[in-house]
Protein backbone atom coordinates (compact mmCIF):
# COMPACT_ATOMS: atom_id res chain seq x y z
CA UNK A 1 0.00 0.00 0.00
CA UNK A 2 1.07 3.47 -0.88
CA UNK A 3 1.76 5.38 2.12
CA UNK A 4 1.00 8.89 0.63
CA UNK A 5 -2.72 10.30 0.37
CA UNK A 6 -4.11 10.02 -3.00
CA UNK A 7 -4.66 13.88 -3.65
CA UNK A 8 -8.22 15.09 -4.39
CA UNK A 9 -8.86 15.80 -7.30
CA UNK A 10 -9.69 19.55 -6.73
CA UNK A 11 -5.90 19.86 -5.69
CA UNK A 12 -4.74 18.63 -8.92
CA UNK A 13 -2.83 21.16 -10.74
CA UNK A 14 -4.39 20.95 -14.06
CA UNK A 15 -8.02 21.50 -12.65
CA UNK A 16 -6.69 24.76 -11.09
CA UNK A 17 -5.02 25.61 -14.30
CA UNK A 18 -8.41 25.30 -15.96
CA UNK A 19 -9.91 26.49 -13.20
CA UNK A 20 -7.59 29.53 -13.55
CA UNK A 21 -7.78 29.99 -17.50
CA UNK A 22 -11.64 29.66 -16.92
CA UNK A 23 -11.94 32.74 -14.85
CA UNK A 24 -9.30 34.71 -16.71
CA UNK A 25 -11.04 33.88 -19.87
CA UNK A 26 -14.58 34.57 -18.49
CA UNK A 27 -13.36 37.90 -16.60
CA UNK A 28 -11.95 38.92 -20.03
CA UNK A 29 -14.75 38.21 -22.02
CA UNK A 30 -17.56 40.03 -19.52
CA UNK A 31 -15.68 43.53 -19.39
CA UNK A 32 -15.96 43.06 -23.16
CA UNK A 33 -19.49 42.37 -23.22
CA UNK A 34 -20.12 45.44 -20.68
CA UNK A 35 -17.83 47.55 -23.33
CA UNK A 36 -20.02 46.20 -26.21
CA UNK A 37 -22.90 46.83 -24.63
CA UNK A 38 -22.30 50.26 -23.54
CA UNK A 39 -21.07 51.14 -26.87
CA UNK A 40 -24.10 49.48 -28.90
CA UNK A 41 -26.45 51.62 -26.73
CA UNK A 42 -24.79 54.94 -27.38
CA UNK A 43 -24.80 54.53 -30.75
CA UNK A 44 -28.38 52.72 -31.20
CA UNK A 45 -29.30 56.30 -28.97
CA UNK A 46 -27.72 58.49 -31.13
CA UNK A 47 -29.25 56.79 -34.30
CA UNK A 48 -32.89 56.47 -32.48
CA UNK A 49 -32.72 60.38 -32.01
CA UNK A 50 -31.43 60.97 -35.31
CA UNK A 51 -34.77 58.91 -36.79
CA UNK A 52 -36.69 61.41 -34.56
CA UNK A 53 -35.20 64.35 -35.38
CA UNK A 54 -35.33 63.49 -39.76
CA UNK A 55 -38.94 62.34 -39.02
CA UNK A 56 -39.83 66.00 -37.15
CA UNK A 57 -38.49 67.68 -39.97
CA UNK A 58 -39.99 65.54 -42.79
CA UNK A 59 -43.46 65.97 -41.04
CA UNK A 60 -43.28 69.62 -40.31
CA UNK A 61 -42.38 69.88 -43.92
CA UNK A 62 -45.11 67.91 -45.20
CA UNK A 63 -47.68 69.21 -43.20
CA UNK A 64 -47.37 72.77 -43.59
CA UNK A 65 -49.73 73.37 -46.18
CA UNK A 66 -52.05 70.96 -45.17
CA UNK A 67 -52.01 72.89 -41.09
CA UNK A 68 -52.45 76.26 -43.19
CA UNK A 69 -55.05 75.43 -44.89
CA UNK A 70 -56.59 73.32 -41.83
CA UNK A 71 -56.97 70.23 -43.89
CA UNK A 72 -56.51 68.04 -40.71
CA UNK A 73 -57.36 64.97 -42.17
CA UNK A 74 -54.62 65.07 -44.58
CA UNK A 75 -52.68 65.66 -41.53
CA UNK A 76 -53.93 62.59 -39.81
CA UNK A 77 -53.14 60.38 -42.96
CA UNK A 78 -49.25 62.01 -43.32
CA UNK A 79 -49.03 61.16 -39.68
CA UNK A 80 -50.80 57.55 -40.10
CA UNK A 81 -47.74 56.51 -42.89
CA UNK A 82 -44.85 58.23 -40.92
CA UNK A 83 -46.00 56.04 -38.00
CA UNK A 84 -45.17 52.92 -40.12
CA UNK A 85 -41.88 52.95 -37.98
CA UNK A 86 -42.36 51.03 -35.11
CA UNK A 87 -40.68 53.22 -32.99
CA UNK A 88 -42.26 56.26 -33.18
CA UNK A 89 -44.69 55.92 -30.27
CA UNK A 90 -46.54 59.23 -30.86
CA UNK A 91 -46.32 62.31 -33.15
CA UNK A 92 -48.13 65.41 -31.79
CA UNK A 93 -49.22 68.28 -34.06
CA UNK A 94 -49.90 71.39 -32.47
CA UNK A 95 -51.34 74.46 -34.10
CA UNK A 96 -49.81 78.37 -33.98
CA UNK A 97 -52.15 78.93 -30.38
CA UNK A 98 -50.42 75.88 -28.99
CA UNK A 99 -53.12 73.91 -28.94
CA UNK A 100 -53.05 69.86 -29.93
CA UNK A 101 -54.36 69.73 -33.17
CA UNK A 102 -53.55 66.26 -34.65
CA UNK A 103 -51.64 63.85 -32.49
CA UNK A 104 -51.43 59.85 -32.27
CA UNK A 105 -49.88 57.46 -30.41
CA UNK A 106 -49.89 53.55 -29.91
CA UNK A 107 -52.70 51.79 -27.27
CA UNK A 108 -51.45 49.01 -25.29
CA UNK A 109 -51.57 46.32 -28.42
CA UNK A 110 -49.04 49.53 -30.19
CA UNK A 111 -52.35 50.36 -32.93
CA UNK A 112 -51.98 53.41 -33.83
CA UNK A 113 -54.99 55.17 -32.27
CA UNK A 114 -56.07 58.97 -31.99
CA UNK A 115 -55.32 60.97 -28.77
CA UNK A 116 -55.96 64.09 -27.44
CA UNK A 117 -53.19 64.50 -25.01
CA UNK A 118 -49.92 65.29 -24.54
CA UNK A 119 -47.41 62.29 -24.24
CA UNK A 120 -45.48 61.38 -21.33
CA UNK A 121 -43.13 58.32 -20.37
CA UNK A 122 -40.17 57.09 -21.53
CA UNK A 123 -39.77 58.28 -24.60
CA UNK A 124 -36.66 60.72 -26.64
CA UNK A 125 -38.75 63.66 -27.94
CA UNK A 126 -38.41 66.02 -30.75
CA UNK A 127 -39.71 69.16 -32.04
CA UNK A 128 -39.77 71.26 -35.03
CA UNK A 129 -42.04 74.41 -35.70
CA UNK A 130 -43.95 73.71 -38.70
CA UNK A 131 -43.95 77.40 -41.30
CA UNK A 132 -45.53 78.24 -44.43
CA UNK A 133 -44.67 81.49 -46.33
CA UNK A 134 -41.79 82.30 -43.18
CA UNK A 135 -45.03 82.45 -40.70
CA UNK A 136 -44.90 80.23 -38.30
CA UNK A 137 -48.34 77.69 -38.54
CA UNK A 138 -47.28 74.80 -35.53
CA UNK A 139 -45.13 73.07 -33.85
CA UNK A 140 -44.79 68.96 -34.46
CA UNK A 141 -43.32 66.76 -31.79
CA UNK A 142 -42.06 63.45 -32.49
CA UNK A 143 -41.95 61.22 -29.39
CA UNK A 144 -39.79 57.94 -30.00
CA UNK A 145 -39.81 54.34 -27.90
CA UNK A 146 -36.03 53.16 -26.90
CA UNK A 147 -38.18 50.08 -26.35
CA UNK A 148 -37.25 47.84 -29.48
CA UNK A 149 -33.85 49.13 -29.27
CA UNK A 150 -33.13 47.81 -25.80
CA UNK A 151 -35.24 44.54 -26.50
CA UNK A 152 -32.60 44.00 -29.34
CA UNK A 153 -29.25 44.62 -27.01
CA UNK A 154 -30.75 42.25 -24.59
CA UNK A 155 -30.58 39.91 -27.03
CA UNK A 156 -27.54 40.20 -27.75
CA UNK A 157 -26.37 40.06 -24.26
CA UNK A 158 -28.17 36.91 -24.05
CA UNK A 159 -26.28 35.49 -27.19
CA UNK A 160 -22.60 36.87 -25.60
CA UNK A 161 -23.45 35.09 -21.85
CA UNK A 162 -24.47 31.73 -24.13
CA UNK A 163 -21.26 32.33 -26.03
CA UNK A 164 -18.23 32.63 -22.98
CA UNK A 165 -20.35 29.92 -21.36
CA UNK A 166 -19.62 27.68 -23.75
CA UNK A 167 -16.28 29.00 -24.38
CA UNK A 168 -15.88 27.98 -20.52
CA UNK A 169 -17.25 24.36 -21.05
CA UNK A 170 -14.53 24.16 -24.00
CA UNK A 171 -11.77 25.26 -21.79
CA UNK A 172 -12.42 23.26 -19.01
CA UNK A 173 -13.65 20.43 -20.54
Amino acid sequence: MNSTPQRAWTQSLEVRIGLLLMLITTGILTGYGVYQYHDLYNKALAELETRASIAATRIGDAVAVQLWEFSLETVEKILRSEMQEKSLYAIVIKGDDGKISVALARDAAWQIAPTGEDVAGDFRRKEQKITYNAKDVGAVAVFVTPKFMREQLASQTWQLGIAIFILDLTIFF
